[in-house]
């Protein structure tokens, strides 16, 4: 899958999930009852697998802080930002590293 941020290609890109993100309040009431307030409009994030070499790796972290276009097989969201960064971990092969990094949309 070609998954690019702000131009810069995550390498050897896998799509983990895509999360929906529902503002709600769910509140239980004295009487055991619940009260819901929730809102239709909703978040949405997206959480890749990546393989790379360590300055493949820091090209993606150096946008940290960015607001650029999320680029996929599938859609481009304009107005995204890395949210999450996890999983650094040295793959079998010497110099390439297993990532795990989070984009949101920002809706704002």
């Amino acid at each position: 899958m070609t998954v690019t941020f702000s131009g810069v290609e995550i390498k050897n890109a896998s799509k983990v999930r895509m999360k929906p993100e529902v503002a709600s309040r769910d509140t239980l009431l004295q009487s055991g009852k619940h009260s819901v307030k929730s809102n239709v409009n909703y978040g949405r994030s997206w959480t890749y697998t990546g393989l790379g070499t360590k300055a493949e790796v820091n090209a993606v972290l150096a946008l940290i802080g960015t607001k650029a276009a999320l680029v996929t097989e599938e859609e481009t969201v304009s107005n995204a930002y890395i949210t999450s960064w996890d999983d650094l971990e040295e793959s079998d092969t010497v110099g390439e590293y297993f990532f795990t990094v989070t984009f949101t949309e920002h809706q704002v």
